[in-house]
């Protein structure tokens, strides 16, 4: 129930550029100029880190499509190198299409080193990033949330629900940029116990009422945060906005825990980042304002000016989970679970075909009767019925 830098990074990169595990893109801190991009098609986009947080490390290859027909296209068979400055480096193992890998037990970020990545291509075609210094990341003093209300757009509305903030230890004199990003865990209920199975045309006792009843789910924050120092005379770093969730959302329901992660960042990759945080902000629609200098720091070898998509991070990383109740005082998730009484007993459940078994059912007050998805079973809403190893109660 955990999600990778991957997962995440693809959920919020693929919203700008088509990206299986990223998010979207700005330009980094550069002086070169370049041109506006008028074709985002066959651009190559590369997603990777390296931190001193355990490994394997991942790279994501793949290439761009146009705008009006978002389609993934995975980068296949190319070399692809981590190499630490004045140290080892590692060829990645392509574990699936456009997917790269370092061994379990293959290199480690280790704050104070520099990195960099080597792409080549199997055209032939060479990529790098210039050597970043791997800076070590404070560790995250406090997670905490406050019942505010926010306005939504869409919904021409302010709802109640979870503003969630974050305290960093301090950082120091020097200029420090930092990042968020965060996944979050969540247990959620069904709205009843099952009693009853339909299966092979024959309605059975269900041993096992409960079973299907609590639900676990992790889900990856859109939002990406950043945070500069450097135009601040006191360095302490308190008070950072993160997410917000309504109070009716499921995933507030019950039992709510964000893992949140810190990354110490390079100037550069600060400014790309807070770059992808100003267009998932946004409040207009998406592709209002075009990518047009959506570019990190890689670079084709040969042809500089060739427009190259995507990041690849390095930076030190720290994280703190914590856990909370429902907030207070407002209106929770509540599904719409009315008793199908006629559903049970006339011809739907005689009907259905066997893709369609097991029928759960359950008892109400006026005998056995079917309900919508995720009322019974839990599931439906695409949690598991396993608890995670670090869950707290």
């Amino acid at each position: 129930m955990t999600t990778n830098w991957f997962t995440m990074n693809y959920k919020i990169l693929s919203v700008l550029v088509i990206f299986l595990a990223c998010l979207i893109f700005v330009p980094a801190c550069t002086e070169r100029f370049y041109p506006e991009l008028t074709d985002f098609q066959n651009n190559l986009v590369v997603d990777g880190q390296i931190t001193d947080a355990l490994g394997p490390y991942k790279v994501r290859l793949s290439l761009s499509s146009d705008l009006d027909r978002i389609v993934y296209t995975p980068l296949e068979n190319a070399v692809v190198k981590i190499i630490e400055e004045n140290g080892e480096s590692e060829i990645l193992s392509e574990t699936s299409a456009g997917a790269y890998q370092t061994a379990s037990d293959g290199i480690q970020g280790v704050a104070g080193n520099s990195y960099k990545l080597s792409i080549v291509t199997a055209t032939g075609d060479s990529y790098e990033s210039s050597y970043q210094l791997l800076r070590a990341a404070p560790a995250i003093a406090d997670v905490y949330a406050e019942v505010e209300s926010k306005y939504f757009v869409d919904a021409n509305a302010e709802f109640p629900g979870y503003q969630f903030y974050v305290d960093s230890e301090p950082v120091g004199d020097e200029a420090t940029y930092l990042m968020w990003l965060t996944e979050a865990t969540f247990r959620y209920e069904a709205s009843a116990p099952i009693d009853f199975t339909f299966t092979d045309r024959v309605v059975t006792e269900f041993p096992f009422p409960s079973s299907l009843f609590n639900c676990w789910r992790t889900d990856t924050i859109s939002n990406v945060t950043t945070y500069s120092t450097a135009d601040f005379v006191d360095s302490a770093v308190e008070g950072v906005p993160l997410h917000f969730i309504k109070s009716a959302d499921i995933s507030i329901s019950r039992r709510y825990s964000p893992l949140v992660k810190q990354y110490s960042l390079s100037k550069d990759a600060y400014e790309f980042w807070t770059g992808i945080s100003a267009q998932l902000s946004s409040d207009a629609a998406l592709y209002t304002t075009q990518p047009y200098q959506i570019r990190g720091n890689v670079e084709n070898v040969a042809n500089p000016d060739e427009p190259v998509l995507g990041f690849f991070l390095v930076a030190g990383v720290t994280e703190k989970r914590t856990f909370f109740n429902p907030p207070p005082e407002t209106e929770l998730f509540n599904r719409d679970c009315l008793h199908d009484y006629m559903a049970y007993g006339g011809l739907f459940i005689g009907s259905t075909p066997p893709g369609d078994w097991p029928i759960y059912i359950t008892l109400g007050p006026e005998g056995r009767a079917l309900m919508p998805p995720g009322c019974l079973d839990c599931r439906d809403d695409g949690g598991d019925v396993v608890e995670p190893d670090f869950w707290e109660e």
